[in-house]
């Protein structure tokens, strides 16, 4: 959806590093961002918004350590002929990243894409979210003689926000499962409760009334698709999301005869299975 504009950018930051800096860029990769957070000793965020669309984003210049931060600014320093102070690190960082996003930005507006973008903000020791709900977030690294840079792009549809605060009931009698999809759903915003095996997970329905569920078929007492049966004999309009280790054909043909939207395989990949929540979500909205 993005990718026009991920290269675009990709193209103008080695342009800008290689007017701002002397920098040896040997490569650039684009990648899909697939890591949990991720802790950064430094970042420079440029913010932006589209002019006509409800899409918001961030641009992000992320350093692991302050050292590589200071060897970036010290060449652009040296390149302008400004004075090579450590000390005026952030300042010679902000400006490449406002002149970069400058150029990047005009340059999607070429491309179709209008926004504009606010100065570069400094945050130090930040975990960066790698899995959200309406988030499109892409890594450009770029590698240098002996190090790397690392850009984040991320772009964020603002119609996902009418999400929050949703109710989704987990069902898994892996402990492990239960405790890594709280942990994420609840920092999105959701509210979240879980249930370990079928029986749990129906008395916990009539409880909390979630507005999607997140079933495992194979689990003790009861299995996911019995479960829903159940379910659906009280509560026709629930909607599941089945997350199981298995898909026979069996299960696959009762699955299509109940209000399962879509069936994942494990092992738990958290990104797809964002974007399963939220186009289900997003389809009960609309």
């Amino acid at each position: 959806m993005y990718d026009k504009y991920l290269q675009s950018i990709a193209k103008d930051l080695e342009i800008v590093l290689g007017q701002m800096t002397s920098l040896n860029i040997h490569d650039t990769f684009i990648k899909k961002e697939q890591r949990p957070d991720c802790h950064f000793a430094l970042v420079y965020v440029v913010k932006f918004k589209h002019l006509h669309r409800n899409i918001k984003g961030t641009i992000n210049f992320a350093f692991s350590d302050e050292e590589c931060a200071n060897s970036v600014a010290m060449s652009v320093a040296n390149k302008s002929g400004a004075p090579e102070v450590v000390g005026y690190r952030d300042d010679y960082l902000s400006e490449f990243m406002n002149t970069a996003v400058g150029v990047a930005l005009t340059q999607w507006e070429e491309l179709g894409f209008s926004a504009s973008f606010e100065p570069t903000e400094v945050i130090r020791n930040i975990s960066l979210n790698g899995q959200n709900c309406g988030s499109d977030r892409t890594v450009i690294s770029m590698a240098l003689d002996v190090s790397s840079l690392f850009f984040e792009v991320v772009f964020i549809d603002e119609s996902f926000e009418a999400l929050i605060g949703k109710k989704i009931l987990v069902v898994d009698d892996s402990l492990m499962v239960r405790q890594i999809l709280i942990k994420k759903l609840t920092k999105i915003g959701f509210h979240v409760e879980i249930a370990s095996d079928g029986d749990e997970a129906i008395e916990k329905y009539r409880e909390f009334n979630p507005d999607l569920v997140i079933m495992d078929q194979l689990m003790p007492r009861l299995s996911g698709l019995d479960a829903i049966v159940e379910i659906e004999q009280f509560a026709p309009d629930a909607k599941f999301i089945m997350l199981s280790s298995t898909s026979r054909e069996d299960e696959l043909n009762t699955a299509s005869t109940l209000n399962v939207l879509t069936y994942l395989r494990k092992p738990l990949n958290v990104a797809a299975l964002f974007k399963e929540i939220a186009k289900a979500l997003m389809n009960m909205e609309n």
